[in-house]
């Protein structure tokens, strides 16, 4: 900027202009250098988040895997343990529901006594 204003009150409009066109040689290979820059960190970046994401994928996949085969695995045991101990078909009940159902019985009889003709 300063190079600039001083050609601007020079008194030889050659160098003046000599010192113009430097300064802006100067700007224009400035913005180039930035813009260099500014591509090369995209890439980088890009590069960087490519491979975050790449190895995302990769534990991702790994995991899948994982879950599969604790599935299948347990599945087995599952197949194994059914094999081995066999349920019974009619399950027993507890001494509690067998008293409800006897007083229930009760009940009914009681009122098929009491509406029973005489």
């Amino acid at each position: 900027m300063h190079s600039w204003l001083t050609s601007e009150l020079s008194d030889n409009p050659d160098e003046a202009m000599r010192v113009k066109l430097k300064t802006e040689w100067e700007i224009r290979e400035n913005l180039f250098n930035i813009t260099r820059f500014t591509q090369s960190q995209y890439s980088t970046v890009r590069r960087i988040c490519n491979g975050v994401i790449e190895q995302r994928r990769l534990e991702r996949e790994q995991q899948s895997e994982r879950d599969r085969q604790r599935h299948l695995q347990k599945a087995d045991n599952n197949k194994q343990e059914q094999a081995k101990s066999p349920k019974p078909e009619k399950e027993t009940i507890g001494p509690v529901a067998q008293q409800v159902i006897q007083a229930a019985q009760l009940d009914l009889n009681t009122l098929d006594m009491a509406t029973a003709p005489a």
